[in-house]
């Protein structure tokens, strides 16, 4: 039997292929956290501190700005919802299926929580990816 690639990898692979933007989901959750937690409790102006994650810190000011931005709150997430994803997979996630049966299914949202923190780079994710699922291939 050939190994199987990483059910992780499996929804990593599909997300990107989906048009899903890693890099900004990554950026996003970081400005978010060092927004919370260095500069809402100084008070300091927003501006200074989208100024400071572009200039400084080296994100993209999309991603500053939908961290930030009181409208979306801070929100960014994956549209795809694990059920999607699954039925995305399908021929992909069959041997799966024979290993783990139903817990393919009921283990996919934590699945994807595990693909979006290990393949979610600054920048790159999606050259991670394909490199990845290339060496399983």
């Amino acid at each position: 039997m050939e190994p199987l690639p990483p059910l992780p990898l499996l929804f990593a692979k599909a997300i990107t292929d989906m048009g899903f933007d890693l890099d900004l989901n990554f950026q996003i959750a970081y400005a978010t956290r060092l927004f919370y937690h260095e500069f809402y409790e100084k008070h300091l102006d927003s501006a200074i501190c989208k100024d400071f994650l572009t200039g400084n810190v080296g994100l993209s000011p999309k991603a500053v700005h939908l961290a930030l931005d009181e409208n979306s709150g801070g929100k960014y997430g994956c549209q795809r919802t694990s059920k999607e994803l699954l039925r995305t997979c399908r021929d992909q996630l069959r041997p799966w299926k024979k290993i783990l049966g139903r817990h393919v299914a009921a283990s996919a949202p934590e699945i994807l929580k595990l693909a979006l923190v290990i393949y979610s780079l600054h920048k790159g994710s999606k050259y991670l990816i394909e490199d990845t699922w290339n060496s399983w291939q």
